[in-house]
């Protein structure tokens, strides 16, 4: 698989994706790619990669809504985890900065920021984009995140995955799991 290939693990842990472009002969059976089992191989790596990085600190959040309000719920959900980070970097008296995939366009994000007090202010820029493109680690907090979905959603299709955050990133959450806000 190519360092350059951007990894999304809705994409490669069911088999939609092309990662490779020579087909391992351990997933491949009676002449068929099972490329689900490659996907879930490279998520397992990349989980064990997490779960063995001395001094790494994974988490995840989450708030329950009405589908049809959702825009509120990840407004008031994301103002939520800035608060707690405001929170937590003030009983440290430390300095923070969010990074997050994406381009910037939706304004739920800088409206949470701009809504602290500028003088008292601990994450000190608002959310800081990046193309998951372009960012290895934000690949990983995407696996991270999905991990955490797989945990609290459990539906059929992604059994697979329910205990992934359990077993691979439990250890690196100070919350043991994703926590909800």
């Amino acid at each position: 698989m190519p360092v350059t290939r951007e990894l999304h693990p809705t994409e490669y842990v069911n088999g939609r994706s092309r990662i490779s472009r020579r087909f391992p002969d351990r997933h491949r059976h009676d002449g068929v790619e099972f490329w689900k089992d490659l996907g879930r191989e490279v998520a397992a790596e990349c989980l064990e990669a997490l779960r063995c990085t001395e001094g790494l600190t994974v988490g995840a959040v989450f708030r329950h809504g009405d589908p049809k309000q959702l825009a509120q719920t990840r407004h008031s959900a994301y103002t939520a985890l800035v608060e707690r980070f405001e929170s937590e970097l003030d009983a440290h008296d430390a300095l923070g900065m969010v990074f997050m995939d994406g381009d910037g366009s939706d304004p739920t994000y800088r409206t949470a920021h701009r809504a602290l007090k500028l003088d008292q202010r601990r994450v000190i820029e608002d959310a800081i984009h990046l193309d998951s493109k372009h960012s290895q680690l934000e690949q990983m907090a995407d696996l991270v995140a999905w991990s955490a979905y797989a945990s609290l959603d459990h539906h059929g299709g992604n059994e697979f995955a329910w205990d992934w955050y359990a077993t691979s990133l439990a250890e690196r959450d100070i919350n043991r799991g994703p926590l909800e806000i």
